[in-house]
């Protein structure tokens, strides 16, 4: 069944100046929109497209969605439609699915997602943009999108990728981001809350460069927030990658997959080991949790199999110390994300954090060299201004558990030493990179810590002064989409919430009892249809928080999308149309959440 959708003139140009791909395809700027036609109606200035093959673009789409090329989603559609028995020849897909054919899909695709974002943005009194560094393959980007509040719900779209770090520069990047936004809202400048970043150094750059263009022309403060979270993400996953080798991930998964073999002894436990991955801590530290949990019994089990890879003594000590220096760290994480967690908290956090690594290992520092100079030097591990010492490091080990105490004791010291080292630089190495983290966050950027609370149970601890304050200090940019009636029943609202909580003891638990690391959909429930102007506000304050959004799409899909196509405009098309195929099932659904009074933003599809 064919299918027909409008898009603005202004996407359709956008999508000819960045979508293209100059080399292969020898694509002008007209060859590019070529399969966009002007509609005919008076008074409209905008393009139709239409998909005579819904069938063929589906499934298409959905290949290379999770990470086929072209070439590979030609053979799988063809297959798929012979598996099926259809009626349209394998080989007659094989020729309509050419590279100029693809490409054209991907192009309406990104003309599709772009409009619908287009269509929220219009409507919505405010958002924020992202801006992360990711790579793909052997490249790597800035990774932008955009977050909303619509429906019963925050979201988190990619709009576009920047290649770095020859191809581009800041100036660059911040032209292309205009680009899109002016395609896309007209008025985006004086809407825009807040631009997040992931705290990488790159897209910290880019969006402090932003930011410059952006404050003389925006409507109010405009806040600049980072991920702490991410940014400890990436420095322990970065060191527990560093400082254990090989052996002791491959004796993990080793005992793991010889465990979930063991069906008697997953009955006995009743909940079977979880996988660890080198890429992920989290998932190690919840192996560890479990392996201590039932060391016991497994120790009992792989003498009794006598399966030749048992864990040696030293491997357990190295998993205990890994272990409490995991779980400390996972502590702040869960702490650190959410929507409480402002720069100043998240500092806060990371300086605790801080504080607790450099007791369990003893670490001392910042140290001059001077005073490092006084130390006895014979069991001192240093990095930077920092020092371990090796014998308060094997005491805090001994300190875990009586069998690490008795199996350090009955070891060769040399053995002991090569673990107490290994543990030393983890502490050591987290230590200086926590460090050099909290000390570039302690200045705060101007106006990031005004994000006022926004889940029900953080919200109704403002005075309701204080409430109207901030209400009012986003006046500028709530006047296009809000009357000033509408503040003054958004005011209403605030103070009927925080009257229900004080007399009405079910509604009150119900809220005190939201965590901070909720999402957004959970802590508000059936609040939102109770307090819809103040679910509207808190939802576009919301949109400026970082680490509360799942990342909407995933760059780690493996594909070579260049294999057909390769890469000259000003994105890289084939990731672009990657991307966005991985979101456009997403933005198709995405009126599902609207409310009756919210705009249908699926209006310019026609079917």
């Amino acid at each position: 069944m064919p299918i027909s959708f409008s898009v603005i003139q202004p996407i359709v140009s956008l999508i000819g100046d960045l979508f293209v791909d100059t080399i292969h395809e020898k694509t002008t700027k007209e060859r590019a929109i070529s399969g966009f036609t002007t509609q005919t109606h008076p008074g409209i200035n905008d393009y139709c497209v239409k998909i005579a093959n819904l069938t063929l673009f589906d499934a298409t789409i959905a290949f290379i969605s999770n990470g086929a090329t072209p070439r590979v989603a030609t053979a799988l559609v063809s297959e798929m439609f012979r598996a099926t028995s259809t009626t349209v020849p394998p080989t007659r897909l094989v020729s309509d699915l050419s590279e100029a054919r693809l490409a054209a899909y991907m192009r309406c695709v990104i003309a599709y997602n772009l409009q619908t974002l287009a269509d929220v943005l219009r409507q919505k009194w405010t958002f924020s943009l992202s801006f992360a560094e990711v790579k793909h393959e052997t490249n790597h980007y800035i990774d932008v999108g955009v977050r909303f509040c619509l429906g019963d719900d925050l979201h988190a779209f990619h709009i576009l990728c920047c290649p770095l770090p020859n191809r581009f520069n800041k100036d660059e990047i911040v032209r292309s981001i205009y680009a899109v936004l002016d395609a896309l809202h007209p008025s985006w400048k004086k809407s825009i809350i807040a631009v997040s970043t992931d705290g990488a150094e790159a897209a910290e750059v880019a969006a402090q460069e932003l930011l410059v263009h952006l404050r003389p022309e925006s409507s109010g403060a405009l806040m600049h927030t980072w991920s702490g979270a991410h940014q400890l993400d990436l420095l322990v996953s970065s060191t527990i990658r560093t400082v254990l080798d090989e052996s002791y991930f491959s004796s993990l998964n080793n005992l793991i997959t010889f465990l979930h073999s063991q069906d008697s002894f997953m009955a006995e436990t009743k909940s079977p080991c979880p996988k660890a991955t080198v890429s992920s801590w989290l998932s190690i530290w919840a192996a560890l949790e479990w392996l201590k949990l039932y060391r016991i019994r497994i120790v009992e089990v792989l003498e009794e199999k006598k399966t030749g890879f048992e864990p040696s003594a030293p491997w357990w000590i190295l998993s205990m110390g890994l272990l409490e220096f995991v779980r400390a760290v996972a502590k702040t994480y869960n702490r650190i994300q959410g929507f409480t967690r402002l720069l100043s908290k998240q500092v806060s956090l990371l300086s605790e954090l801080l504080r607790t690594l450099k007791r369990l290992s003893g670490c001392k520092g910042p140290i001059t060299r001077d005073e490092l100079g006084l130390l006895s030097q014979w069991d001192l591990i240093t990095d930077g201004n920092y020092v371990v010492r090796k014998t308060t490091v094997q005491s805090f080990l001994t300190g875990l558990g009586s069998f690490v105490y008795v199996s350090a004791n009955e070891l060769p010291q040399s053995t002991v030493d090569g673990v107490v080292h290994a543990v030393s630089t983890l502490f050591l190495s987290s230590i200086v990179g926590l460090a050099s983290i909290v000390e570039s966050r302690k200045e705060p950027s101007a106006g990031a810590d005004e994000l006022c609370p926004v889940l029900p149970n953080e919200l109704v601890k403002l005075s309701r002064t204080d409430f109207n304050r901030v209400l009012r200090s986003h006046a500028d940019r709530l006047s296009p989409k809000m009357s000033c009636e509408d503040l003054d029943r958004t005011e209403e609202e605030f103070g009927r919430l925080t009257e229900a909580c004080y007399r009405e003891d079910v509604f009150n638990s119900s809220v005190q009892n939201v965590k901070s690391y909720s999402t957004f959909a959970n802590a508000w429930g059936m609040l939102r249809g109770r307090f819809p102007l103040l679910y509207e506000f808190c939802g576009g304050i919301g949109s400026g928080y970082p680490g509360s959004f799942s990342k909407s799409v995933n760059f780690s899909v493996k594909g070579g999308h260049t294999e057909l196509f390769r890469i000259r405009g000003m994105t890289d098309f084939p990731l672009e149309g990657s991307l966005h195929c991985q979101q456009y099932q997403k933005l198709k659904g995405l009126t599902m959440s609207c409310t009756p009074n919210e705009v249908a933003i699926s209006s310019h599809l026609c079917r």
